[in-house]
């Protein structure tokens, strides 16, 4: 959602991630897979996550998520017009009822 707020662009964006079911991952299934990963090309911003009602069955804890480091080329690129690319050092994941980390 983009919008208007004193004349500068304001990018509002969320992902509901809603009932889910996350089956199997950690460093001995499937190659050290991950059940939420950030976006390694999303180096201007991440959208808010939201998760509500996740189930999780064989997950173990250094696999529920993993967060990309931003890469050095792309903080100073100039992509993100006059300011760092730092969108992923600022990531917001806020887990409604506790279901994904407790």
């Amino acid at each position: 959602l983009w919008k208007e707020d004193f004349k500068d662009a304001c990018r509002q964006t969320t992902l509901e991630i809603n009932g889910v079911h996350f089956k199997n991952f950690g460093a001995k299934k499937c190659g050290n897979g991950y059940a939420l990963k950030t976006n390694e090309f999303a180096s201007d911003a991440s959208a808010t996550t939201y998760l509500i009602e996740i189930k999780l069955t064989n997950v173990e804890v250094n696999s529920k998520i993993y967060l990309e480091d931003p890469s050095p080329e792309d903080l100073y690129s100039g992509r993100c017009g006059d300011f760092l690319c730092t969108g992923l050092n600022n990531v917001i994941i806020k887990d409604f009822d506790g279901s994904f980390f407790g």
